[in-house]
């Protein structure tokens, strides 16, 4: 499954559905293992993925993973969920794709314009938690 287009500082909604051998949805005995590699096949990293709905729905897990300097190159990156059910090991293989642009810091998710004498300020959070300043903006 491909996970979509996304630019630096977005988030990549991460979901696996872990299936037995005869593909049925399953509870799996842990939860699934993702890694996830780059263009050049380097791993960048690896984690467990929680469940989204332990009583909605079977062998349904998710995560929002945010999309930091690790993953600055431009190009398609590789997700592999790991995974067993008793003695079944299951892998789920997918894709998404980070294209040019964004920011690693993500978006300003705050904004506030001060105004003093020697300067007009605007303070900015981004929602990486990083707050940013910048000083006499301009319209």
């Amino acid at each position: 499954m491909h996970f979509g287009r996304h630019r630096q500082g977005e988030h990549v909604t991460l979901f696996c559905v872990t299936r037995n051998a005869a593909g049925t949805a399953t509870v799996p005995t842990n939860a699934p293992q993702a890694v996830i590699f780059n263009t050049a096949g380097t791993k960048i990293t690896q984690f467990r993925v929680p469940v989204t709905d332990k009583a909605g729905q079977t062998g349904v897990f998710t995560h929002a993973l945010r999309l930091n300097s690790d993953y600055g190159t431009v190009g398609v990156y590789s997700v592999i969920f790991y995974y067993n059910i008793l003695t079944f090991a299951g892998v789920d293989l997918n894709t998404f794709e980070i294209v040019a642009g964004g920011n690693a810091d993500g978006s300003v998710i705050g904004l506030y314009y001060y105004d003093r004498p020697h300067g007009k300020f605007i303070v900015r959070q981004l929602d990486s938690g990083t707050v940013t300043q910048g000083r006499n903006p301009r319209l």
